[in-house]
Order: C-alpha cells, then sequence, then structure tokens
C-alpha cells in the first residue's frame, strides 16, 4: 500500500531533516578546498566527517521510514 507523500508528515520532517544535513555536509567538504594550515585541515576534515556522519544517517532514517511506512518521493 502506497501512502500520499503529501499526507506523511514523518517523512517531510525525515526528509527536511535529509536535506539541511546535506547541505552542512557540502558546505564542510567545500571548507576542504582552501589552503589551509596543517591544524586547520584536521579540523577541517574532523567537522566533515561528522556533517558527513549526521548526513548519512539522516538518509538511513528517511530510507527506512519510507521503507517501512509505504510511502514514496515522486521525483
Amino acid at each position: 500500500m502506497q501512502v500520499e507523500t503529501s499526507s506523511c508528515r514523518d517523512r517531510k520532517v525525515l526528509e527536511g531533516r535529509y536535506y539541511a544535513d546535506l547541505r552542512v555536509y557540502l558546505y564542510a567538504v567545500r571548507g576542504l578546498e582552501q589552503p589551509l594550515t596543517k591544524r586547520e585541515f584536521d579540523q577541517a576534515y574532523e567537522n566533515a566527517n561528522r556533517a558527513k556522519t549526521a548526513f548519512e544517517h539522516a538518509r538511513d532514517l528517511l530510507n527506512t521510514h519510507v521503507a517501512e511506512h509505504g510511502c514514496s518521493v515522486l521525483y
């Protein structure tokens, strides 16, 4: 059974978190592209790793919800 996507509030919340975490991750990765000292790079790298972990967690939560609830994203 497929739930209409516009009626699934939980999916919308999880999707919002997914996109927010994706933006933070992309911003953190861009921070690695500039000239940095070793210390600055190490800090930027750790920030990017934390952002990646948060993004992956948000993605997993969204995918699990969609699979278990039966709602889907129609893009």
